[in-house]
């Protein structure tokens, strides 16, 4: 049985965050989705100030995009205007077939101990 893993991580770096883990396609989409919810209702949005400005723009304009997407990968890149300089990539990519992957094994594990 294949899964999923999504997440965020600054372009060329490993992820700061945790990344998540789903059985289909549109429960990572789902995970990604609120995730990049939470991004954009977490800052301190000034209308007008260039940065607060592009990277709210840019996080919706993710959102929609992950919107439309039918899968099985999904990749977009954040701008916040030039404050940063380096793109925020928001993923989702698939584990394939008979791939051992730690994390959802473990996932799978503690959901089978319930």
């Amino acid at each position: 049985m294949g899964h999923w893993h999504y997440g965020h991580n600054v372009a060329g770096y490993l992820p700061e965050a945790d990344t998540g883990t789903a059985d289909t396609f549109a429960d990572a989409k789902a995970g990604l989705a609120e995730d990049i919810s939470f991004e954009r209702d977490g800052l301190d949005y000034a209308p007008g100030d260039e940065f607060d400005e592009a990277l709210y723009v840019s996080l919706v304009e993710t959102a929609d995009e992950l919107g439309t997407s039918e899968g099985p990968e999904f990749l977009a890149y954040v701008r916040d205007g030039g404050e940063h300089r380096i793109a925020t990539a928001w993923w989702i990519t698939p584990c394939g077939e008979g791939d051992s992957c730690e994390t959802w094994q473990a996932g799978q594990a503690e959901e089978g101990s319930r």
